[in-house]
Formats: C-alpha cells, sequence, structure tokens
C-alpha cells in the first residue's frame, strides 16, 4: 500500500505544467470563450490525476498546486480568474482546448 507521503512527494515532484494541461481539459471542456469554469475544477483534476481521496489530509498541498496552475494559465493567457473565483476562458484558450497536443501547445504559449 502507498503512503500518502509518496503520493505528495510524487504530486510535488511532477511537471507543474503536465499536470496543467491534463487539468485544463478537464476544468473548460465545454466551456465557450469567455464563459466561466469554477477553479475547484482544479483541484478536482489535481485529486484525481494523483489519486488522492476528498477524506485525504492533502487539501492545503492540492490548493497550493492548483493556484500554481491558475497563475501558469494567467501566464500562458489561456485563462484568468475573476473576483468571484472562477476562471474565465480566454481566446488563447479556446485554441488550446482544440489543440492535438494540449501539452505542447500550453508550452507554447508559456514561451511567448
Amino acid at each position: 500500500m502507498k503512503s500518502m507521503a509518496a503520493d505528495i512527494e510524487r504530486l510535488l515532484a511532477a511537471d507543474v505544467v503536465v499536470i496543467a494541461a491534463n487539468a485544463f481539459v478537464t476544468t473548460f471542456e465545454g466551456t465557450k470563450l469567455g464563459k466561466q469554469a469554477q477553479s475547484m475544477q482544479v483541484v478536482k483534476s489535481i485529486r484525481k490525476q494523483f489519486g488522492f481521496r476528498w477524506n485525504d489530509p492533502v487539501d492545503h498541498i492540492v490548493k497550493a498546486v492548483a493556484l500554481e496552475i491558475e497563475l501558469l494559465y494567467q501566464q500562458a493567457r489561456v485563462a484568468s480568474s475573476n473576483n468571484t473565483g472562477q476562471l474565465v476562458l480566454l481566446p488563447r484558450g479556446a485554441r488550446l482546448l482544440t489543440a492535438p497536443d494540449t501539452l505542447a501547445a500550453l508550452r507554447e504559449f508559456l514561451q511567448r
């Protein structure tokens, strides 16, 4: 059986851009340009990617990684947060949703 500490280390050692690309698709799937998505979807995606259950005592760590991902989205100009705690899909984000390789496209947007 895996230890919680090992799972946390795996999360913290992972490439945050990979986590962000996976979370982007699940967070914004079906969202139209300029529309909002719940930022909590990023947290849900991280939990799912790393196998954390809702009763696992890692909430503060997962939320910290989710915040880092939201900052990456803003840096790449694919999504922005608003004052209600939601994420808004930006034009580059709409293109990211249709990209054949979400990870490669996100890395490219982060470079520009």
